[in-house]
């Protein structure tokens, strides 16, 4: 068998990069290919349970900072001592891969795997300063290179070769249910309003306060606008500070294990987002039947159907398009979805191939 060891930041319901493995875990072979996972958070790990009773481990370490980079170094110095049953590092955070894979090198761990998720090293200027010097780093003590996209892998890895495994989904799980859709309604009280959804980590990236300037837009034009968003994080509770006066337009519905009924729910889908690697959240939500508007940092590969919207960052553009989606709206299932190469079901084979053709080399 062999055994993966993923390195992730948090194993968290509403997070991409988690969401992204656990999507290949649940459908990879698992007779042959087991996954364990490490991960840096003081947040509740949510898919612990679940990485339990498929047969995998979950370890967890402090954040990683620099501050603590010594004490992080004597702990997987120590984990790899102890653990020699990895063939495979896959680290999923860009940014720590140069420790781990410095410290995996030592202990004699020939298959080092560095993901690319993203296009952007940081939200702040001095973190991205930062990872460009770790990220090189970890880019040279590893010895296979994957990205979620074209645009992923070319941000991070430039001209040199690597492979896109792609941000794949349950379909089934995703398809529009109107009888899910009238319960999650009911449950939050709803009649005749539309609700525009978010999914995603309270995070700068995200771009949460022009969400916030949208709404408080719509509203002014009419009062059954509502936002729902589907997430915490660091900036959750400034978020929620910033928007008391129109509480009652917002659904803050915290981290939920049922992501999928929450697609649901609403009217239309929306990722304002400053930089995005993908953004699986975009394919879970175009499989459900939701009409998409999207940044233009948003990569063109998300778009798997005809409903998706490109727009500036101008509130103004974004009020007149969802104004658009509620007059024009229609609600089902979309089969691209389930015919593209984001069905995990056969994406999680390139997965598997990647594996094996690295461990028999």
């Amino acid at each position: 068998m062999i055994r993966v060891l993923n390195i992730v930041p948090a194993l968290n319901y509403c997070g991409g990069i988690e969401n992204y493995a656990m999507n290949y875990y649940r459908y990879i072979d698992r007779d042959k290919i087991q996954f364990d996972f490490i991960t840096h958070t003081d947040l509740e790990c949510s898919f612990e349970s679940e990485i339990e009773n498929l047969g995998g481990n979950v370890f967890k370490f402090p954040k990683f900072s620099l501050r603590n980079l010594k004490m992080l170094y004597f702990m997987i110095d120590n984990f790899f001592s102890e653990h020699n049953e990895y063939k495979i590092i896959h680290c999923h955070m860009a940014n720590a891969a140069f420790l781990y894979f410095y410290i995996a090198k030592k202990h004699n761990i020939h298959v080092r795997i560095i993901h690319s998720h993203n296009t952007k090293y940081a939200d702040k200027l001095s973190h991205a300063i930062r990872n460009v010097f770790l990220d090189k780093i970890g880019i040279y003590f590893a010895n296979y290179r994957m990205a979620c996209t074209k645009e992923a892998g070319d941000f991070l890895f430039g001209h040199s070769e690597y492979s896109v495994i792609r941000n794949a989904i349950e379909v089934d799980k995703y398809e529009y249910d109107s009888t899910i859709r009238a319960a999650m309604r009911k449950k939050y009280g709803l009649t005749d309003n539309f609700i525009i959804g978010h999914v995603g980590r309270f995070v700068p990236q995200k771009n949460h306060r022009f969400m916030i300037r949208l709404i408080r837009e719509l509203i002014k034009l009419n009062n059954k606008y509502m936002i729902c968003f589907v997430g915490e994080g660091e900036l959750y509770n400034t978020i929620i500070k910033e928007s008391e006066d129109i509480k009652d337009n917002i659904i803050y519905a915290g981290t939920q294990y049922n992501v999928h009924d929450y697609y649901n729910m609403f009217d239309a889908f929306m990722l304002p987002s400053i930089y995005e690697g993908l953004g699986i959240v975009n394919i879970e939500a175009q499989c459900s039947g939701l009409p998409l508007v999207v940044s233009e940092a948003v990569p063109r590969d998300i778009c798997v159907t005809d409903n998706v919207s490109f727009l500036p960052l101008s509130v103004d553009k974004w009020v007149n398009k969802i104004i658009d989606i509620k007059e024009n709206y229609h609600r089902e299932t979309d089969n691209k979805v389930r015919n593209s190469r984001y069905d995990i079901k056969s994406e999680v084979k390139k997965l598997e191939n990647v594996y094996r053709e690295c461990v028999d080399e």
